[in-house]
């Protein structure tokens, strides 16, 4: 009501200048839009009139959001902007393109939120989760622990640094901004850092570490950039094929019927999830396989070709089918 209150004594006051006032109508419901029903129509029809009488000169849109478009929406996420001081001047190609130095706690500082959290959102497109100590890992961690200075051995020179997704970025003083950032390669060097910087190390730290920054709207584009990327390092094909959307509904409706998919590795691991109740994409394949399509035989043996031939794959996770399907082949049963 105190919504309306203001709206009302705004438009009155503004009334003289005739201001333009524009309308969006939200119509959403779990079913198809693609072909509305007339009722529904006919609503919209009858909304749109009843408006226009009230509001002579409004510009009003209805648009109808279905199931399909609802659950975009959901995966969307948070539209994140962060923000990257430059330890150096950029280098910048046709404003799409950087590749800049930031010092290593200011970009410990980016990638948390005001709670002093990861921003676990930044990884929503990477292919893989934190990996835990290995060697890798272990390797950045005591690179990050000898505390060299810049001069003897910058960071940046013992580490293949981070490529950044985003949808925009550009430098604005002596930082550059980045909107709906994707950490996109770099995950194992972000969670080591984040890991070493919260263990009290020292945020006056000089070395710095590269960041690759790529502005691409496209989702074929996109996809491309993250697959790219990690080609560069030994990756299971189980990895790359849970960026698709049929993982991701598998992965949201067993989750919704508590059983964790495993189409980003070691994701549900690092949060703690019992691991008898967690299904990787091999072992759903070779289960559809055995028992869905009658088999079994050629089920273990070709547990890799289901992910690497692309009609198998298409074949084994099929987007007609009911979700359920999938459900049917946890392990309890």
């Amino acid at each position: 009501m105190e919504q309306r209150r203001r709206f009302r004594s705004v438009f009155i006051s503004l009334a003289d200048r005739q201001p333009i006032v524009r309308i969006k109508i939200i119509y959403a419901s779990r079913s198809d839009t693609s072909e509305p029903a007339p009722n529904i129509k006919s609503r919209a029809e009858v909304l749109t009139k009843t408006l226009r009488d009230l509001f002579s000169n409004a510009e009003i849109n209805v648009s109808f959001v279905g199931a399909t478009e609802l659950l975009a929406l959901s995966r969307k996420g948070i539209d994140s902007q962060i923000r990257l001081p430059l330890a150096e001047a950029p280098i910048a190609r046709e404003g799409n393109r950087f590749i800049i130095l930031c010092k290593l706690p200011e970009y410990f500082k980016a990638v948390c939120d005001d709670t002093g959290a990861l921003k676990r959102y930044l990884f929503d497109s990477n292919v893989r989760a934190y990996l835990g100590n290995g060697a890798v890992n272990a390797d950045i961690m005591s690179t990050l622990k000898r505390d060299d200075s810049p001069d003897r051995a910058d960071f940046w020179w013992l580490n293949n640094g981070v490529t950044v997704l985003a949808t925009n970025a550009w430098v604005m003083a002596k930082e550059i901004i980045v909107e709906n950032a994707q950490i996109v390669n770099g995950l194992q060097t972000t969670e080591t850092l984040y890991r070493y910087f919260s263990e009290s190390a020292d945020l006056g730290d000089k070395r710095t570490i590269l960041l690759k920054i790529i502005v691409a709207v496209d989702a074929e584009i996109r996809s491309r950039i993250v697959k790219a990327t990690n080609y560069q390092s030994t990756i299971d094909l189980a990895q790359l094929r849970g960026l698709d959307k049929i993982q991701r509904d598998i992965d949201d409706f067993l989750l919704d019927n508590g059983w964790f998919y495993d189409r980003r590795t070691n994701v549900y691991k690092n949060m703690g999830k019992p691991a008898d109740r967690i299904i990787s994409i091999p072992y759903l394949a070779a289960a559809v396989r055995a028992i869905a399509l009658g088999e079994p035989a050629r089920s273990p043996r070709q547990r890799s070709r289901s992910l690497r031939d692309d009609q198998v794959y298409e074949t084994i996770f099929n987007q007609k089918w009911d979700l359920k399907v999938y459900f049917g082949m946890r392990r309890d049963r």
